[in-house]
């Protein structure tokens, strides 16, 4: 999904890179290829979340999953394992 906001970028490059770069006109299209993008990435990422929920880090993960191991593993005030 976020790819395609590199792919704007990519084919605008193939494209302006033919162009005559000293030409004011060449200049504008570079402008707003490289804000569509922006744009685009912005959008898409803000779906993601929107859609999907904040996702969790493979660090943030792994630290969950350690302090749930060692909560688990220390013995309750009643001296019984949970």
């Amino acid at each position: 999904m976020l790819v395609s906001a590199l792919g704007v970028s990519w084919f605008a490059a193939v494209l302006l890179a033919v162009m005559d770069g000293r030409r004011r006109a060449t200049g504008w299209l570079a402008v707003a290829a490289l804000s569509a993008s922006f744009v685009l990435l912005a959008v898409l990422a803000g779906l993601g979340v929107l859609l999907l929920g904040a996702l969790l880090t493979a660090a943030a993960a792994f630290r969950r999953i350690l302090s749930s191991r060692q909560r688990s593993s220390e013995p309750s005030p009643s001296g019984s394992m949970v």
